[in-house]
């Protein structure tokens, strides 16, 4: 509280003054001794308040002799100071103490907080016996005052570093005359592009082509319901009240006569958070991205630009679009590097699993295979290896006990090879003498690489090595390992001397599906029409019976395939993915599939940044158009891995000019619901604040994520999870709040929905029942 004195004699200037004055008239001096008091600053000299003590009542009044001066201490982060919006719509600071944020000896007998401001006490509150102090209000929102103790005698010390506490919230900003400055904006647009925030304010785009501002409050139905909508009086507490932008309408796939809805780039910068330390990987070149199994994305390896790899020896990194990145470190021990090292340029594959014939047993759960790369020494290696557990079961009912997790032996190429285009297969091999039967097991198909040479003959020639299959583990039966590498080229297709698929170096290699793969473009090498290519040539994996030998032979068939449409001018390594999967439903159900092709080096060594599409139903190239072109698209790029899961394209690194890039792109034919939040914060010295610190706390918000804008980029933050009372999304990045405080003074936060509309599907809404975000700092 603000204490204001009542009383005649404020000061001992006053009471001489008093004095003299009776003394003129012939009157006697006024005794000190009967001055009512509250401090001893309003005594005469040579007096003090009396006050009491911790054990006695004090009697209010002047008292002979100078006022006891205390011992006193304080614990500075037992200091709270809180501004904040409340519910009238005004904006208010507190000031409050801790038990324990004082130590005043002999006691507390007259101690008190003080703040001031400009040199000028504004507000104070009386220590209690606990060392404690109510909490009190300054006359205006600030922070960054200048807090003191002080006892009675005037004696003081200052608290520095205490605990200050900005809240950006909507609390009363539905109120007529509001003080609360933040504002929330409908941004939901009709691609996964992400703009800058100003702009998506100022200029749209969003629903209409306009960015909208939500309503102040909710309608009110006749019969006293509530619509839930896009307002403030909805997004400002939590009362299962929830504010939501617009659905998102299903979108238009691309035909012969229209182009469709345009599809966007947008960068996933994962930032480092209290529960997610790590952040994203590090910046790197030749690394190997690959979608194996369970919708994540595995990438592996990769090195700086000087050749030192990116990560410690074994680690890898998963990602999905839900909750993003996360490091995989196995434990040490004999599986915590893969045999080899491989550093870089891997090929990636299925991993497989293992059953039990009899008990006990022991068996294998593997997440994925990788095969050759460079080693720690910047050579090739043949080795095979998979990343999982193996499991110990000592009887048909009892549960499986991990023994090991980390990497396993699998096998070894015929020769080292790395930098191959590769991706993920499930290899058929014969298992029996009746005709045509095979069992499964789980691998990769790879072409090319630094380990094939040019030539029709030779150990190690093109022809016969182009292209290879390596099968390891089966898929949950009792077979051992295959350890089996198998040639998927073709004596039709693939010698160099007939002028078809040849010796090729930068080839791309896409999976359709797990036993049917595109080869695309490349440098082709000697032989007939040699140069940078454009061709599409589709394979096919098989088990296929040979007459007269009964059984099946593993072979990959090629053929070139002639689509329609201008294809993608000629490049050597590109980027490939299986980037969108459409189900139809009339008037039979059907899987439409486009896969993309990205960058790569063209004519004259240009790096290119296109993005085109084989569509393979329609059987026709086209370019894909991008909502926002390449401001909003990534920089062309040299040495990049990517990847597709069926439904998004992912590039990740490379060199841009001469640095390595920690960029992981995202694009894909989703248009997701946002909510858009702009938050003024200041301080008087933003320079003087330490330990800061942002939270984001959205509570009811089902299925979203959290970014925040930093000047240059979205950061992701975190995702919403069901946490037991609800869906509740907490995130709290460890860089300061100055990396996201713009020169506006604003701080932007995206609200994104994960329901979003594609062209099978219509999206939901960006909901959620309160929004906040907190700024700590001392």
């Amino acid at each position: 509280m603000i204490r204001a004195n009542r009383h005649l004699f404020r000061s001992p200037q006053l009471a001489s003054l008093a004095a003299a004055l009776a003394a003129l008239a012939g009157c006697a001096a006024p005794d000190p001794t009967n001055f009512a008091c509250t401090s001893s600053a309003e005594c005469p000299s040579a007096y003090h308040c009396n006050l009491g003590t911790a054990s006695t009542a004090g009697t209010f009044k002047c008292a002979s002799g100078a006022p006891q001066q205390k011992t006193l201490s304080v614990v500075a982060t037992l200091f709270q100071l809180v501004t904040k919006p409340n519910l009238d719509g005004s904006i208010r600071t507190t000031i409050a103490a801790a038990v324990g944020a004082v130590t005043s000896t002999p006691d507390f007998v007259g101690v008190r907080v003080i703040a001031s401001q400009g040199g000028k006490d504004v507000a104070e509150s009386q220590v209690a016996a606990d060392g404690s102090a109510l909490e009190f209000q300054l006359p205006s929102a600030t922070a960054q005052v200048s807090l003191r103790v002080q006892d009675d005698s005037g004696h003081s010390i200052p608290v520095t570093g205490y605990n200050q506490q900005v809240e950006l919230s909507f609390v009363g900003r539905d109120v007529a005359g509001t003080s609360n400055p933040n504002d929330a904006f409908d941004v939901t647009t009709t691609s996964d592009s992400h703009y800058d925030p100003a702009t998506w304010i100022s200029t749209g785009p969003g629903p209409g082509g306009r960015s909208t501002e939500f309503a102040m409050a909710d309608t009110v139905l006749p019969d006293g319901g509530i619509v839930s909508s896009a307002s403030y009086a909805s997004l400002a507490s939590q009362d299962y009240t929830s504010a939501a932008a617009v659905t998102p309408a299903q979108l238009q796939d691309p035909t012969p006569t229209s182009p469709g809805t345009t599809a966007g780039w947008y960068e996933f910068s994962q930032i480092p958070t209290s529960d997610n330390p790590d952040g994203g990987p590090p910046a790197r070149v030749n690394a190997t991205l690959a979608s194996v199994s369970g919708g994540q994305v595995i990438l592996y390896g990769g090195t700086d630009a000087t050749g030192t790899a990116a990560d410690l020896a074994g680690t890898f990194w998963g990602f999905n679009t839900t909750s993003g990145w996360t490091p995989v470190v196995p434990p040490a021990g004999a599986n915590a590097v893969p045999t080899g090292g491989a550093k870089s340029l891997v090929g990636i594959g299925y991993g497989g699993s293992t059953g039990c014939a009899t008990f006990p047993c022991q068996t294998f759960s593997l997440a994925f295979s990788m095969a050759g790369g460079l080693g720690p020494s910047g050579f090739p290696t043949n080795r095979v290896v998979a990343f999982g557990t193996q499991s110990a079961i000592q009887t048909s009912t009892s549960p499986a006990v991990v023994t090991a997790t980390g990497w396993f032996d699998v096998g070894t190429l015929p020769f080292a090879n790395a930098g191959m285009a590769s991706a993920p297969a499930q290899i058929p091999i014969s298992n029996s003498t009746t005709s045509g039967t095979s069992e499964t097991f789980a691998g990769l198909i790879m072409a090319g690489g630094q380990g094939i040479a040019a030539g029709s003959a030779g150990t190690n020639s093109n022809d016969q090595n182009g292209c290879m299959l390596y099968a390891g583990y089966p898929f949950g039966s009792t077979s051992p390992v295959a350890n089996r590498s198998i040639s998927c080229t073709d004596t039709t297709n693939w010698p160099t001397t007939t002028g078809a698929i040849g010796y090729r170096t930068g080839a791309t290699l896409i999976p359709v599906d797990a036993q049917t793969f595109l080869l695309f473009g490349g440098l082709k090498q000697g032989g007939v029409n040699p140069g940078l290519k454009n061709d599409l040539w589709k394979g096919t994996l098989a088990c296929n019976v040979i007459a007269p030998n009964p059984f099946c032979t593993t072979q990959v068939t090629w053929v070139q395939v002639s689509p329609a449409g201008t294809p993608p001018p000629a490049r050597a390594n590109a980027g490939g993915a299986a980037w969108q999967a459409t189900f139809v439903f009339t008037p039979t159900f059907a899987l439409h599939r486009r896969f993309a092709i990205y960058g790569g080096t063209g004519a004259g060594g240009a790096t290119l940044n296109d993005f085109w599409e084989y569509d393979v139903d329609a059987n026709a190239w086209r370019q894909v158009p991008f909502d926002g072109g390449s401001a909003l698209a990534p920089r062309a790029r040299t040495q990049f891995a990517m990847a597709g899961d069926g439904s998004h394209a992912y590039v990740f690194g490379g060199q841009i000019g001469t640095a390595a890039s920690d960029q992981m792109w995202v694009t894909t034919r989703e248009a997701p619901s946002r909510i858009l939040v702009r938050a003024p914060f200041s301080v008087p010295a933003i320079d003087q604040m330490t330990s800061s610190t942002i939270t984001v706390d959205a509570s009811g918000f089902i299925s979203g994520q959290a970014y925040l804008w930093d000047g240059v980029r979205w950061r992701y933050v975190g995702t919403s999870a069901f946490d037991g009372g609800g869906f509740h999304l907490l995130a709290r990045p460890t860089a300061p709040v100055t990396a996201f405080l713009q020169a506006s003074g604003d701080i932007y936060l995206l609200l994104l929905g994960l329901d979003r509309a594609t062209p099978s599907f219509g999206g939901g809404p960006a909901s959620l029942d309160r929004v906040k975000m907190t700024v700590d700092f001392r």
